[in-house]
């Protein structure tokens, strides 16, 4: 999960969020006039992050804004390319924008609206944890036809759970700094207040073997 880096994955991001893409509209996201700008301009104030597999290359966008309070976030997802939709690449990266939704932007409550029409995403929010919360009658119009919406939340007590019960597994949540580097910064803090020019000298040793290495 990263920002687009070039041109070419900004393109093709406008065009996974278009009015033409099938994606969006299982989505139900955007489908309107997006543009590379556009899309450069959500990244930039850190509102849209592009997927990519462990090439690195780039398979789907995930979008998000506060509502109704500062710690409420909805978000949506789109994979990209069809013939990745039963593949487990969109679950598990929706499962790590969720993570990062809540343990970077400090959410209480993460929340997206899908189609009542959509057999790929109902599945997967039901196995995720997330909650049916809500029906929106009539909210959707595609194919000539009037559809139903979908409120799906995760509140922050039930992502703490999920981070429990997926501790050990491959879903585990990567932290952004290391308990060991975390661990470490706590010790230092420890020695510091303890004796301050002892924890400066063994500092600056530190510092100079780590600089010789």
């Amino acid at each position: 999960m990263r920002q687009p880096r070039s041109a070419a994955e900004r393109e093709s991001v406008a065009e996974w969020l278009g009015a033409s893409s099938r994606a969006a509209a299982l989505s139900s996201d955007v489908r309107e006039t997006v543009t590379s700008d556009i899309v450069a301009d959500l990244a930039q104030k850190g509102r849209l992050v592009v997927f990519v597999d462990r090439s690195d290359v780039a398979f789907g966008v995930g979008t998000w804004s506060r509502k109704g309070n500062p710690r409420n976030i909805e978000f949506a997802i789109v994979v990209g390319d069809p013939d990745l939709w039963r593949s487990g690449l969109g679950g598990e990266a929706a499962l790590r924008f969720v993570d990062f939704l809540f343990m970077t932007y400090d959410a209480n409550k993460v929340f997206l609206l899908t189609g009542a029409y959509n057999p790929y995403t109902l599945p997967a929010l039901a196995r995720s944890g997330f909650v049916f919360e809500a029906r929106l009658r009539e909210h959707y119009f595609l194919d000539g036809e009037f559809h139903d919406a979908l409120v799906w939340s995760l509140l922050r007590a039930e992502h703490r759970r999920l981070l429990d019960a997926t501790r050990d597994s491959a879903l585990a949540y990567i932290p952004s700094v290391s308990d060991q580097e975390k661990a470490s910064a706590r010790a230092f803090l420890d020695r510091l207040l303890a004796d301050p020019r002892a924890s400066r000298a063994d500092w600056s040793a530190e510092h100079v073997e780590s600089a010789r290495a």
